[in-house]
């Protein structure tokens, strides 16, 4: 069993921490509930459940931010989810739309008309 944590283990640090030191990250984890600030996942200490910071890329281009422009600690996929979308909200409620359309109907089934 592995436990939710809202703070780093001593021995692991995050790989960037965008100018904020390791009590910068332990406080905003610990605002956070110890969970990511979009879906709510508990961080736990194992591979795709740590924490990673994320940044606002307007203010800072690239990969590494500064202490002013961190928005939050997320899991590997909200992260991922906010990459895939290069931080463009228009994208984001595209995809909402998107998902909230009505499904098609299942395969092999006719359409009544």
């Amino acid at each position: 069993m592995t436990a939710t944590i809202t703070t780093f283990p001593k021995p692991r640090r995050p790989r960037r921490r965008h100018g904020l030191g390791a009590a910068g990250v332990a406080a905003l984890i610990k605002a956070q509930r110890g969970s990511c600030a979009i879906c709510r996942t508990p961080f736990e200490d194992v591979p795709g459940k740590r924490p990673a910071l994320d940044h606002d890329h307007r203010h800072c281009p690239g990969k590494q931010g500064c202490a002013e422009c961190v928005r939050g600690a997320l899991c590997i996929h909200c992260n991922n989810l906010l990459r895939s979308a290069k931080d463009d909200p228009r994208i984001l409620t595209s995809a909402i739309e998107y998902l909230t359309v009505e499904p098609l109907p299942p395969h092999g089934r006719p359409v009544d008309d």
